[in-house]
């Protein structure tokens, strides 16, 4: 895992972006905007980047930006894969779980997913 630090105000992913792995906030405090608006804040031990290693959506829905000084964990896709074929289990979980978490906004997006 590589992790990098981010001044308040940093932008972490931006919408559109590639999906490059999962985000594991492990200090720190960010916002979620999609379209404009702030809907979700995320803070230490939370993750973000789900929906691309889990449901393979290829670009970043949101941006997100960081509302304090952040220490953000990053695992790369490659490394996300490797984790995925060593914990199977864990995977179908972590699909279903970040499907449900997103379902709606899926669903209003017209996103193949599975």
């Amino acid at each position: 895992m590589d992790i990098s630090y981010y001044p308040t105000g940093s932008h972490v992913i931006s919408q559109n972006d590639a999906g490059s792995g999962l985000f594991i906030i492990l200090d720190g405090e960010v916002i979620v905007i999609e379209q404009d608006i702030h809907t979700e804040t995320l803070e230490t031990s939370d993750y973000f980047g789900d929906m691309s290693v889990f449901l393979n959506i290829k670009k970043s829905m949101s941006d997100v930006s960081c509302s304090k000084m952040c220490k953000i964990g990053h695992i790369d896709m490659k490394n996300m894969d490797l984790l995925k074929c060593a914990f199977p289990d864990w995977t179908q979980t972590m699909q279903q779980k970040t499907y449900e978490k997103y379902q709606e906004k899926l669903d209003e997006a017209d996103v193949t997913t599975m």
